[in-house]
């Protein structure tokens, strides 16, 4: 796919003639000049940079994030399960759910008849989720323990670790981005709580409530999380998405019309997606977010053909 888009630059580029300059001069100097020279520059159409998937936004101020990694793991949320009991004791005489069903609430679980007035009675949920746990057979005795464990799966917990080095740092209320230790697609929550004991680890347990309902975080998921522990507002930030490696510098692509130049920066701490920039571009400029290393791919192509 790379190599395609690669060749589509350069094809359309190359139609469009004398309107178009190639990308690099031979008269350009040696080394990237910035703004005074040729080199480091490429026309792109329109069309082409759309297709291409090339995306832009203005370089401007922005909030970095210092964070801490945490790893742990899901676990059901018990404020969002319940355990059914029978309000009285009797015979059962048939059950109408099994494990893994999913219920509504008022739905009917078992139909048990009482020991002293000898009428069936239905046994009904108390809340919509899915039958976790079972323990009612017909023509068992209900007694008084539990017959049914529902769970929303809606809501779970991740449970972080947060070892002695980082305790001072993770405080409840943080925000948290956490993902499957696997990969995937990333959620937000905050730390709702921190557990007072350390386990044999020498580990406390921080907990994120986590919205669930897409079903990306079965309990046992493991996860990786950043937590957020201070941030710092700097006036210039660019996306480190958008950074490429060119002759030894770190350069943006900045956007003016239909031409991509290459911006040598000055860069700063960088956190998370955001790279503070000392130098290097102007506040507002449009920039490469997106795809960037199509435009470094066909400057190098050309600057290597004219070297031929």
């Amino acid at each position: 796919m790379k190599t395609t888009l690669i060749l589509l630059f350069s094809t359309v580029i190359a139609a469009c003639g004398g309107d178009h300059p190639l990308p690099a001069s031979e008269a350009a100097d040696e080394h990237l000049q910035g703004d005074e020279s040729p080199e480091g520059r490429v026309r792109i159409p329109a069309e082409v940079a759309a297709a291409s998937g090339l995306r832009t936004e203005a370089a401007g101020p922005a909030t970095l994030s210092e964070t801490v990694t945490l790893y742990g793991q899901i676990a059901t949320n018990a404020e969002h399960q319940r355990a059914v009991t029978a309000r009285f004791p009797g015979l059962i005489r048939n059950v109408r759910a099994s494990i893994g069903d999913t219920v509504k609430a008022g739905q009917t679980l078992a139909v048990i008849e009482s020991n002293q007035s000898l009428e069936p009675v239905a046994l009904t949920a108390p809340m919509a989720g899915v039958i976790t746990a079972r323990d009612a057979n017909p023509g068992e005795q209900s007694g008084d323990k539990m017959l049914f464990t529902i769970t929303d799966p809606a809501s779970v917990w991740a449970e972080l670790a947060v070892f002695p080095r980082d305790r001072v740092k993770v405080k409840p209320g943080a925000m948290v981005s956490l993902r499957a230790a696997d990969g995937g697609e990333s959620v937000s929550g905050r730390i709702s709580r921190i557990g007072l004991e350390a386990g044999g680890n020498q580990a406390v347990m921080a907990r994120v409530v986590i919205d669930n309902r897409n079903g990306n975080f079965p309990p046992g998921t493991f996860v990786t999380a950043l937590v957020e522990i201070g941030s710092r507002a700097v006036p210039l930030a660019v996306r480190a998405s958008g950074l490429q490696r060119y002759r030894d510098a770190d350069v943006v692509f900045e956007q003016i019309g239909d031409d991509y130049e290459a911006r040598v920066l000055e860069l700063g701490q960088q956190q998370g997606d955001w790279v503070e920039v000392l130098g290097g571009i102007r506040p507002g400029a449009q920039y490469v977010t997106a795809n960037s290393y199509l435009i470094k791919a066909d400057i190098e192509k050309s600057g290597a053909a004219h070297e031929h």
